[in-house]
């Protein structure tokens, strides 16, 4: 193995040294340490499909824990590389789509690239969502939806037309171009407000005083500043918040995978646990909404993974809330329950416009509960005092009640970003495993971390 020469757009980097000249097959995946499980099972799927070894190079933000080594890496964040200046030893982590946009623009990135393709007729980018992977280049082979289709699914203005349009179960919801227009008008509190581009629970927020409302703009990124919100009536009592998985094929066919709840606080998505508790009715009621929603994207050429958010409120009563037209946070939990790889090759076949007749099914013992957690520190920055890690992602679904968990990053460097470890554990009781979790998850922040 060789270090390249430096590079003025990338923090560091590590390729093999023949990476150009031997017979191995490279893709690069965007894929963050906390789906690395899936990555390798992608490697041993490629290397199936085409007889061929493969290798990955894990496009990465921020350096990697001694418990996820990786042989050939690019390191690419340039709000990291500006934080720095003032503190070496900051981590920071960016939104996907705004990585994606690094990567795909990087000359050095299009570099390897146009290297590598005079040896392989496809170099495949596996992410965790194509926002901002723009490649004009039919060798280049996106595992995800096209990134312009994903861009305008994302916009929470369009999923709210979309909604409207396909009369789905919505609560009520009113659109606002600029601040002062919501200053004017009389708004019900409390209530929901969201940036037209938000994700796990960011750019989100209740607001319950005029304090509320001003905080929220004051913190808009750069994505959604001067741009529409929309404010949704509060709905109180919320009993469950299910989140489901689908896939849209190549034929057009909706194929419903997985029905978890989210595990949330206030509106930030923390993780997923399986399986849901909503009764027979919603779950169908959920189940209709998301076969009509994914036959509108199909008409619309959307192919592969999408999710969606539902809140059930105490009389039932179901209501749709998000659209995620990419991979979720619940995409680990599903693929450890997949029989085999027959999901991870749907989504192969799908980008290679290839049709397939298999039928899914998840290898799930009836009396199992699997809950997962995104692991964050409690508020703003906090220093990583402690590297952990604890068994492997497959154990606590061979095994009942034990758990996983690890951290991504090395101790002693500070950390700025939505989570820096996971934890998954398995149980036979909803809420006692659930209980497990935030009581272990919370012991584990305050053990590994500190500041703030």
């Amino acid at each position: 193995m060789i270090k390249f020469f430096k590079v003025k757009e990338i923090i560091d980097y590590k390729l093999d040294d023949d990476i150009f000249s031997n017979d191995t097959q490279y893709f690069f995946t965007l894929l963050g340490d906390r789906f690395d499980w899936i990555n390798k099972k992608l490697v041993g799927l490629l290397e199936k499909r085409f007889n061929r070894k493969f290798k990955p190079i894990h496009v990465l933000q921020a350096e990697f824990g001694k418990y996820y080594p990786k042989n050939n890496y690019i390191i690419i964040n340039k709000k990291l590389k500006e934080l720095r200046k003032s503190n070496p030893k900051i981590i920071f982590i960016q939104h996907d789509e705004d990585s994606n946009r690094e990567f795909a623009e990087s000359v050095f990135i299009k570099s390897i690239i146009k290297k590598l393709q005079k040896k392989q007729n496809k170099i495949f980018i596996m992410p965790f969502t194509s926002s901002g992977l723009h490649f004009n280049d039919p060798k280049i082979i996106l595992i995800g939806p096209k990134p312009d289709l994903v861009e305008r699914l994302d916009n929470k203005i369009n999923q709210l037309k979309i909604f409207k349009e396909l009369n789905l179960p919505r609560n009520k919801v009113k659109i606002y171009k600029k601040f002062h227009e919501i200053q004017k008008d009389e708004i019900n509190l409390p209530c929901f407000i969201s940036a037209a581009n938000s994700s796990g629970g960011h750019e989100n927020r209740i607001v319950f005083n005029g304090v509320d409302l001003e905080r929220f703009f004051s913190k808009l990124g750069s994505a959604n500043k001067n741009k529409e919100v929309f404010i949704a009536e509060y709905v109180d009592n919320i009993k469950h918040s299910p989140n489901v998985t689908a896939l849209v094929t190549n034929q057009k066919e909706v194929k419903i995978l997985l029905l978890t709840d989210q595990i949330l606080k206030s509106t930030r998505h923390f993780g997923n646990i399986y399986p849901s508790e909503v009764n027979a009715e919603v779950k169908q009621n959920i189940f209709e909404i998301t076969q009509k929603l994914g036959k509108y994207l199909a008409s619309n050429s959307f192919r592969g993974l999408f999710g969606c958010d539902f809140i059930v409120d105490k009389n039932d009563k179901c209501y749709i809330v998000d659209l995620n037209p990419r991979r979720q946070g619940s995409y680990l939990m599903f693929h450890l329950m997949a029989k085999g790889d027959n999901i991870l090759d749907a989504e192969l076949k799908i980008a290679l416009n290839e049709n397939f007749s298999q039928l899914f099914s998840l290898d799930i013992p009836s009396e199992l509960v699997l809950a997962y957690s995104k692991i964050s520190p409690n508020k703003g920055c906090r220093e990583i005092t402690e590297d952990f890690h604890e068994n492997e992602e497959l154990t606590p679904f061979l095994s009942f009640e034990e758990r996983f968990i690890s951290s991504f990053h090395p101790k002693n460097f500070t950390f700025l970003g939505d989570c820096y470890g996971q934890y998954l554990v398995s149980g036979n009781d909803y809420s006692s495993t659930l209980d497990r979790l935030n009581r272990e998850v919370a012991k584990i922040v305050a053990e590994t971390t500190c500041g703030g």
